[in-house]
């Protein structure tokens, strides 16, 4: 099946089913059954926490599922004490836009999304998204040298498969939890992930995992070295298990900074802003059909590759 046949039926999919694969199971909570009038506020029954996270895991990845649980277990009670949903004008604009989400993810599951998104209207609060121009200053304010260093120390000081994975982030720009699961399908289905005219990872191929409702990625540009590198590493570890490594040699957790690593380094050699966005998934999915042709991607390849010779030049022994 070609790009867009994926791509359409993926667009065309419900955005967040109510019933599980058997139709007599209910996913969300008892008395609001698919069809049926929305309660005004939410049923006043216990959360069922496992539940919620199996139904999240059907539309995010393990990182983004854990975000949620935790805004939702601390914020939750606003659904039901909507007097206190002032409170989140006092965060930050991040923070508020992250709880924000998970209590519209928690009151869909409960069936009361209808009333979250008046509560939202009443209280004056907007979806606030990164803006273009806030993501221009992040990474005009990147301090490539600072990062560099970092990960040469991690390179340094931990195991070769972790290093694998940072190095691998490094050079393809994949957020930190689109690394992981790019390293696992190198390792396990190389010859349907990789499009070796292009020398491009196709992770459009497996919209499961890379292309979701705000967060998306559809192709990174390797060589051979990388492809090998993460080969010939051992078990890919988690990005918790990343994290404590890091912690116990007394470095931080930076992999965030290695994705502006790559789009500042790009940027620096002149690809413009549009291509960094359709290789780091910023851009729609209709979009990212209309670039997806063969001349134009040798074409930006070359450029990248290019591009980030400097970094892989640090990285040498």
């Amino acid at each position: 099946m070609g790009i867009n046949q994926y791509l359409l039926r993926l667009m065309k999919t419900e955005d967040s089913p109510r019933k599980a694969q058997n139709s007599n199971v209910l996913v969300g909570s008892p008395g609001f059954e698919p069809g049926s009038r929305e309660p005004k506020s939410p049923p006043r029954i216990p959360i069922d926490w496992d539940g919620f996270e199996r139904w999240l895991l059907k539309g995010y990845h393990g990182e983004t599922v854990r975000l949620i649980l935790r805004y939702a277990r601390g914020y939750g009670w606003i659904l039901w004490r909507p007097s206190g949903i002032g409170v989140l004008h006092g965060l930050s604009r991040a923070k508020r836009r992250n709880v924000m989400a998970s209590l519209a993810s928690l009151s869909r599951f409960v069936g009361c999304y209808g009333y979250w998104r008046r509560l939202v209207k009443e209280a004056g609060l907007k979806w606030e998204k990164r803006t273009g121009l806030e993501t221009v200053m992040s990474l005009f304010e990147t301090n490539l040298t600072d990062i560099l260093e970092w990960l040469l120390e991690a390179v340094r000081s931990l195991p070769e498969d972790y290093k694998a994975v940072l190095v691998f982030q490094a050079l393809t720009g994949l957020r930190p939890g689109e690394v992981i699961e790019s390293c696992r399908l190198v390792r396990s289905d190389l010859d349907g992930y990789l499009n070796r005219e292009l020398m491009a990872l196709e992770h459009w191929r497996y919209p499961e995992r890379f292309l979701r409702r705000s967060k998306n990625a559809y192709l990174s540009f390797v060589d051979e070295d990388l492809i090998g590198m993460v080969l010939e590493a051992g078990r890919i570890p988690p990005k918790t298990a990343i994290k404590s490594a890091l912690r116990k040699r007394g470095l931080p957790m930076r992999m965030m900074d290695l994705r502006k690593l790559y789009a500042t380094t790009l940027r620096e050699a002149g690809i413009p802003r549009e291509a960094i966005d359709l290789l780091q998934g910023r851009v729609s999915q209709n979009i990212f059909m209309m670039h997806y042709y063969k001349p134009y991607l040798k074409e930006l390849r070359t450029r990248v590759l290019e591009a980030i010779r400097s970094i892989k030049e640090r990285l040498r022994p």
